[in-house]
């Protein structure tokens, strides 16, 4: 990881201590806040939030991308562990993906 600022290094230690719970109960919130909105505009927005998180905290979307990959699928055989899991069979029954 090359780090661009202090800042930066701070939140990526931060991104390895914090917990697959933790995560994903943000990312429920996240996919709350969007739920109503046509599936294109809910993908692009929360990539656009994204962006726009790492480039104002000089993060890279590789390493951020990397850290939550491994949290969700941490579980055994590197399968998603039950929280993440629980996300996805919502967005399955809920949105009707």
């Amino acid at each position: 990881m090359s780090i661009k600022s202090k800042t930066a290094e701070l939140l990526y230690d931060l991104m390895l201590r914090t917990n697959p719970q933790r995560v994903a109960l943000s990312a429920l919130k996240a996919i709350d806040g969007v739920q109503a909105e046509k599936v294109e505009d809910q993908l692009l927005g929360l990539a656009a939030v994204l962006v726009c998180m790492l480039n104002h905290y000089g993060l890279s979307h590789v390493d951020v991308l990397g850290i939550a990959d491994n949290m969700v699928f941490s579980g055994n055989n590197n399968n998603m562990i039950p929280e993440f899991k629980a996300i996805k069979n919502y967005m399955k029954s809920e949105w009707e993906i």
